[in-house]
């Protein structure tokens, strides 16, 4: 596989101008982590069950995150219509975004808290999850496919190596423990999680 570029997906390096421009540009409430799933927005990567388990996250936690779905809309627009039903019928729209395509790959991983692939099909693609590590940026993502392979985590793992989390594929309730999880570290406990992504993603291309 292609390595990837260090120096492209470094925090140290990522200018705060490109974040805040992008934080603006998907009109995120100030003091919003947000919770970014790269696309493309299709059935198979699992963006339906991120919303179910939006709904299962208690409100003290909810109130201050927005979710952030990237990737192309054009290819599939019954999903998409499906997808935006479903977070109206469910009270979410505040909560989530869908600005398509994102330019700037790097920025949008520096402008997330927690990256989430929820698949519910094995991808072709598991990119996102070593450049967002390389961004120092935890991860959930299905257990399913090549996704666990650039993640460490329990039980294949002891829980002080743990990097992201790793639930079981199309199951809300799972994938709402693991955001309750993430969303509630402190910031020492998060820079605790964070830190160690970075070299290990280095090590895994």
């Amino acid at each position: 596989p292609n390595p990837i570029d260090a120096q492209l997906f470094d925090p140290a390096t990522m200018r705060p101008e490109r974040v805040l421009g992008l934080r603006t540009a998907w009109n995120i409430p100030e003091g919003d982590r947000i919770v970014l799933v790269p696309g493309p927005i299709t059935a198979s990567a699992g963006q339906s069950v991120l919303v179910e388990a939006a709904r299962l996250i208690p409100q003290h936690l909810l109130r201050g995150i927005t979710f952030v779905l990237l990737g192309d809309t054009h290819g599939g627009q019954r999903y998409v219509r499906a997808l935006t039903k479903r977070i109206k019928a469910h009270g979410l729209v505040s909560k989530f975004r869908l600005p398509g395509r994102c330019s700037d790959w790097p920025a949008a991983l520096a402008a997330a808290d927690i990256v989430t692939m929820p698949a519910t099909e094995p991808q072709i693609f598991g990119r996102p999850i070593p450049e967002s590590q390389a961004m120092a940026r935890p991860v959930i993502a299905s257990a399913i496919g090549i996704l666990p392979e650039n993640i460490l985590a329990p039980p294949r793992m002891p829980d002080e190596l743990r990097t992201g989390w790793l639930v079981r594929p199309g199951d809300p309730a799972a994938l709402a423990a693991a955001l309750r999880e993430s969303l509630s570290l402190d910031l020492a406990a998060y820079s605790a999680l964070a830190a160690p992504t970075r070299p290990i993603a280095a090590l895994m291309v």
